[in-house]
């Protein structure tokens, strides 16, 4: 472990946790007590309400997708373990909101 100059804990060999997890218990998925419907799945299209339409995504979306969904999980968790502050949680929630943005323009 080494200490930036906030004192703050950090490990030199940090790997991120990119263990998906049920969004209703934190459970490790595929969760055995929920059902559902993962974001790169073609049947993501059939629990929806708002978007009444879906076009099936190609498995190069899909993968590209995937690939910042999971890059995202990973810079969420770095900014996550290395402290609590307003300007965390503001740079937390853009990252947010960028996976959000680079994914719709991918399912448009």
């Amino acid at each position: 472990m080494t200490r930036s100059d906030k004192g703050h804990a950090r490990q030199k060999d940090y790997k991120p946790r990119t263990t998906l997890r049920c969004p209703i218990c934190f459970g490790p998925l595929p969760c055995p007590n929920h059902e559902y419907i993962m974001s790169t799945s073609d049947e993501r299209t059939a629990n929806n309400v708002m978007r009444h339409e879906y076009r099936v995504l190609t498995e190069s979306e899909k993968i590209t997708m995937r690939q910042i969904k999971d890059m995202g999980l990973e810079f969420h968790v770095l900014l996550q373990n290395i402290g609590d502050s307003r300007e965390l949680s503001l740079a937390k929630t853009k990252v947010e909101e960028a996976v959000f943005w680079a994914v719709k323009h991918i399912t448009k």
